[in-house]
């Protein structure tokens, strides 16, 4: 399972000539109807369902023909957003969303949408920023349903990272406000249950690097400021008249108001968290320059 969704499909996908030919295989129509809306390919773990997506999602690039390019990602991923919405907006959503086989439809669902994002590409970047919006309110949600499920927190947090990396150069002024004005929401959200919060004194106990792990959404919350800061989205922000249009400066102070108290001195001896935040300081004092 590995070598077929991580090497052999994506090599597949790589060769523009050889994908062109085997998209147009019944084979292939039958693995992307299996993804969309089967149940059997749930089984594969978390990783391998993120990179199927992506392998999928980039076969879209090689159909010559732009509308069919479109219908197939939208056949393809379609299907996984409106899951998540249904899940997202089930009424008894509270009572069953920290049941096991929840917890993991939900993480398959936000690791495909993961993947997808990944694969943005000129030719998809529309229909993708338009999977993005329609679970935009969902993820919301989740992000207060799942305040104590670290897991499920980081996935959402790491679905909205890959998502402004692929979208952000290609973005407008509208969908550019559409994106800073979720990315505030989901930080105040997140500020608000104290999500973040963690036990500094907690930190001289660590030994390891994959100990430092626990701080893994920390790590998420400096990449997505990071891509907040991109010239892209502070350029188009700050050159739009777009009413309603959030200060992007907001977003990062927002996001900075969270990490902030978090970070030690003790955590900044970790050399994965030492990258983010200096990376995060290269772009934030570029990006007000």
């Amino acid at each position: 399972q590995t070598l077929t969704c991580q090497k052999l499909l994506a090599s597949v996908v790589r060769r523009k000539h050889t994908c062109a030919y085997v998209v147009q295989l019944d084979s292939w129509r039958d693995l992307t109807r299996a993804f969309a809306s089967g149940r059997s390919l749930f089984s594969l773990s978390g990783r391998l369902q993120r990179s199927l997506a992506e392998t999928l999602a980039c076969a879209a690039s090689c159909i010559k023909d732009p509308e069919a390019s479109v219908q197939y990602l939208r056949d393809l991923m379609g299907p996984v957003a409106g899951c998540l919405v249904e899940n997202a907006s089930r009424s008894d959503l509270k009572s069953v969303a920290h049941q096991p086989d929840v917890i993991y439809m939900v993480c398959c669902l936000l690791e495909r949408l993961r993947g997808a994002a990944r694969a943005t590409q000129p030719r998809t970047q529309k229909v993708l920023f338009e999977m993005g919006h329609t679970v935009m309110n969902s993820l919301l949600t989740l992000l207060e349903v799942y305040k104590n499920q670290s897991e499920v927190i980081y996935m959402i947090l790491k679905f909205v990272v890959d998502f402004i990396d692929g979208q952000a150069v290609f973005l407008d002024g509208k969908e550019t406000s559409v994106l800073m004005s979720f990315c505030l929401r989901l930080l105040q959200i997140y500020s608000s249950h104290n999500i973040g919060k963690v036990m500094l004194s907690l930190s001289s106990t660590l030994r390891s690097e994959s100990q430092s792990e626990k701080y893994k959404d920390l790590r998420a919350l400096l990449r997505l400021l990071t891509n907040i800061c991109s010239k892209d989205l502070v350029g188009f922000l700050s050159d739009s008249n777009i009413e309603g249009s959030p200060d992007i400066a907001e977003v990062i102070y927002v996001g900075l108001d969270i990490v902030t108290p978090l970070i030690s001195l003790d955590l900044l001896k970790y050399p994965k968290l030492s990258r983010d935040v200096s990376f995060f300081s290269f772009h934030f004092s570029s990006s007000i320059i």
